[in-house]
């Protein structure tokens, strides 16, 4: 089981490294994995070795920073590697508290497993959230509002990396390398079959009449006993 997940891990982290080099310029990060207890986290580190955040630039002068971490496990009962939790997070250079951040966390129960959390200020929501904790309805600190989960899609339609890095260079403006839509579309494509075989996975009767809907010949598997297919 660890040779499985470490392989496959290895694949994960080429594909992180692939589309990041393919956006950013100039960051000097490398993606490495390391093992603890039964699982795998990625992390980024710089040339030395040492855990560091991803410069961002804007029009080549340091501006911000953006954290990409990610911790992954095989499941024991389909042997498939699932992601535990995700992180991206957006810091500048001017504020150690960050931005923004778009974070995953497969075991949570209170709260969406996927969700935005903005680190910003607004009076009137504010005000609202002041008024649901004095209800006692209210599970949020009121004078945070980055304590808000904003809920983007579940485990398996949620915002990936890409999509982060599209939010980087679009939507906060910093540099990007030439070509880098090429790198994010071939990312989201990857990112996309991965989830694609994950539903399949978990909704499979529903994929299969979906595919036949479309002209497919698909037949349910042999029979299972303790967990494993019989083969004849």
């Amino acid at each position: 089981m660890r040779r499985v997940l470490a392989a496959r891990a290895s694949g994960v982290v080429r594909d992180l490294q692939l589309v990041v080099d393919g956006v950013l310029p100039d960051h000097g990060i490398r993606f490495v994995e390391h093992r603890k207890g039964g699982g795998i986290l990625i992390r980024p580190v710089d040339a030395s070795g040492e855990l560091a955040p991803i410069p961002l630039f804007i029009a080549g002068q340091t501006a911000a920073t953006a954290v990409v971490r990610f911790s992954l496990s095989v499941e024991s009962r389909t042997g498939r590697l699932v992601t535990e939790t995700s992180q991206f997070r957006l810091a500048a250079d001017t504020d150690r508290d960050p931005l923004v951040r778009l974070e995953y966390d497969r075991a949570v129960t209170r709260a969406p497993v996927a969700h935005w959390h903005v680190h910003a200020e607004r009076g009137a929501f504010t005000d609202l959230l002041a008024t649901s904790a004095a209800t006692g309805r209210g599970r949020r600190e009121p004078s945070r509002i980055s304590s808000v989960h904003y809920l983007v899609g579940g485990p398996q339609f949620r915002p990936s990396l890409e999509d982060f890095l599209l939010f980087l260079v679009e939507e906060c403006g910093f540099d990007a390398r030439p070509g880098w839509r090429t790198a994010v579309a071939e990312g989201r494509a990857r990112w996309q079959s991965m989830q694609a075989r994950l539903l399949a996975h978990d909704h499979p009767i529903d994929v299969a009449a979906g595919l036949r809907e479309l002209g497919w010949q698909v037949e349910a598997p042999l029979p299972t006993s303790g967990g494993r297919a019989l083969l004849s």
